[in-house]
């Protein structure tokens, strides 16, 4: 029998579960944090509504560069009531657990000078305005991880990169052109426009054996290799 997910908490349980699970941290990692507050209220992306914002290192007013720099944690109920609304087995204890040490490693990192979480946040919610239909860096995909010399993944989804002259890329708009991703070969048209980087959704995304899913996208390039963040 299918166990049911767990009921939301209400405000003041998820709170105390909150500090619970900040003060279980090594104090060594919460060096140079003031402290965490925890907020009822809901908060998104400023251009993405569906974009939820659970948590929040903010760095502190008036403080030091790198190693003297302090922060606080913050983290949002009601973004957490919003997400669970919408994933039927919203893992309450693991998302705010694993929210709170994804913002102490923001605060780690940031001391340290090392930019590499803000890179994989960026990339993330580039990866969510293109879905939304905004505006987006075209080659953001290329900060994800990089699987292949022209496979990247950002989160779930694949970008098969295809990098072409610009004559070449004139030739081939409208025609069908090969493309392979790991033991299969399937052809896609490259589209007529779209400038030098252009989009195109292979349809059924990817699925492996065990059910794990994404999209899947071909993206031809024309020009050298660069990027933005």
């Amino acid at each position: 029998m299918r166990e049911s997910p767990p009921l939301a908490p209400s405000f003041e349980e998820f709170e105390r579960n909150a500090r619970r699970v900040f003060e279980e941290i090594p104090a060594t990692f919460r060096e140079g944090i003031s402290g965490l507050v925890v907020h009822s209220k809901r908060v998104t992306h400023p251009h993405l509504d569906d974009y939820e914002t659970l948590g929040e290192c903010v760095p502190d007013l008036l403080t030091g560069e790198g190693s003297e720099r302090t922060s606080t944690i913050h983290v949002y109920f009601g973004s957490f009531v919003s997400l669970a609304r919408r994933e039927e087995e919203f893992d309450w204890a693991g998302e705010l657990k694993e929210t709170i040490e994804h913002e102490i490693r923001h605060h780690i990192e940031d001391r340290a000078g090392a930019p590499d979480l803000r890179k994989e946040d960026w990339v993330s919610e580039q990866n969510e305005r293109r879905r939304a239909g905004q505006s987006f860096d075209p080659l953001f995909f290329e900060v994800g991880e990089q699987a292949q010399p022209d496979e990247y993944w950002v989160d779930d989804d694949c970008f098969l990169e295809v990098r072409v002259t610009k004559k070449a890329l004139a030739r081939l708009a409208g025609m069908s052109h090969p493309v392979t991703f790991g033991e299969q070969t399937f052809e896609v048209i490259v589209p007529k426009e779209g400038g030098d980087v252009r989009y195109v959704n292979v349809e059924g995304g990817w699925v492996d054996d065990d059910g794990y899913a994404g999209e899947l996208h071909v993206v031809f390039v024309a020009g050298g290799s660069w990027l933005r963040k």
